[in-house]
């Protein structure tokens, strides 16, 4: 629980593993359980209710700063609760075109199924026939309850130095993006709680951080650093990864490519490379013996070359 704020944050983690590269325009579509959530039919009155305000949040999401709308349609038991919500850097018809696509394969992918989560590159949306789906933005009730992470895990090996270093780098952007989009949760007058960076490491690392609008910092923060927890779980040995971490609430990215448009708000240097370590060097007969140094360089060029 948060000290002074009555949010208790329960993390529930659900892996979902892509061995992909990242912003391929692939789908991450997590139904609720249709045992709990409901089915319609076809034609149904809640299917023309969700359809109904699904293109109103499609054009509310696109029409605000802040990229996200929320709202409700219809009366019980037809009745629908919904949220879209857009990447920080996208604009008004890249949002609309993203939000429509997600709640066409929600529809499509769980036919059916009143309660569906659609992740996308460029958005996230979320349908339900439930009250409890709008709990989320709730202060008193938030909670962290599912993480999901896309996950590419480069094909090369790195060695120790390399690997310890790519670590401290990827720790030191995704820690200034969670301290920037939590600030920004307590400071901006758009509600467009996000915050993008790179990172002159090589490759270099881009970054990109994201809450859910109807978020106050703290909870921003907390949520944020609950995504960060998690991706340091892969972080620990001799290979590097390049991550998405989501929840409904917050995102948080990072990777060898550039995937957000416009300019990087952070700019940051690489931590210190790690000391040079004595590598022996086999010599011809009758040659004298050398010693050279390696920086962990040899490393950094065979990340760069298992990214595809």
């Amino acid at each position: 629980m948060l000290a002074g704020y009555g949010i208790v944050a329960v993390v529930v983690v659900v892996p979902f593993l892509l061995l992909l590269p990242l912003a391929t325009g692939d789908d991450y579509i997590e139904p609720e359980d249709a045992n709990t959530a409901g089915t319609y039919a076809v034609n149904s009155t809640f299917e023309a209710n969700l359809d109904s305000l699904a293109a109103a949040l499609i054009a509310n999401a696109s029409a605000t700063p802040a990229g996200f709308a929320t709202g409700t349609a219809g009366t019980a038991p037809d009745k629908v609760f919904a949220m879209a919500l857009c990447r920080g850097d996208t604009n008004a018809s890249s949002c609309g075109a993203c939000a429509r696509a997600a709640f066409v394969a929600g529809k499509q992918s769980n036919p059916g199924n009143k309660g569906v989560a659609v992740y996308k590159d460029a958005c996230t949306i979320r349908y339900s026939g439930r009250q409890q789906f709008m709990n989320f933005i709730r202060q008193e009730q938030w909670q962290v309850s599912q993480i999901i992470w896309n996950i590419q895990r480069a094909a090369t090996s790195v060695s120790g130095p390399a690997a310890g270093w790519f670590n401290a780098s990827v720790t030191k952007i995704l820690t200034a993006l969670v301290e920037q989009a939590a600030d920004a949760a307590g400071n901006s007058t758009t509600k467009k709680y996000f915050a993008t960076g790179e990172e002159d490491f090589v490759p270099k690392i881009y970054g990109l951080a994201q809450c859910l609008p109807d978020l106050v910092k703290e909870q921003c923060h907390e949520c944020l650093k609950s995504l960060h927890n998690s991706a340091n779980l892969y972080m620990r040995d001799s290979l590097p990864k390049w991550i998405v971490t989501r929840s409904l609430w917050c995102s948080l990215w990072y990777s060898a490519r550039k995937f957000y448009d416009g300019r990087s708000m952070l700019q940051l240097s690489a931590p210190p490379p790690p000391p040079p370590a004595d590598t022996p060097v086999v010599t011809q007969p009758g040659e004298e013996k050398k010693k050279s140094t390696t920086t962990g360089l040899e490393g950094q060029r065979l990340s760069r070359l298992s990214i595809h």
